[in-house]
């Protein structure tokens, strides 16, 4: 499942869409709010949309693998 959730928020972003894994949650109130029946599991929620104006504006963009990754040690950065 983790595979396949990360591989939508991936997607998500491409499409310029914004997402968040919430693993944290009162399963009880979301099968209620969302008519989910009692024997099925709720394992995360990913709400999707656009982001804000303010967001869109300035433009969404992400760390290259060398910003947020090292190979074989630990590489602090400033």
């Amino acid at each position: 499942m983790g595979i396949a959730v990360e591989h939508f928020i991936l997607q998500a972003d491409e499409l310029g869409l914004g997402t968040c894994w919430m693993g944290l949650f009162d399963e009880k109130k979301v099968k209620r709010a969302l008519g989910i029946p009692r024997d099925r599991k709720v394992m995360a929620l990913l709400p999707l949309g656009y982001f804000g104006e303010a967001l869109a504006q300035r433009g969404h963009s992400r760390k290259t693998l060398e910003e947020m990754s090292s190979f074989n040690g630990w590489n602090m950065r400033e």
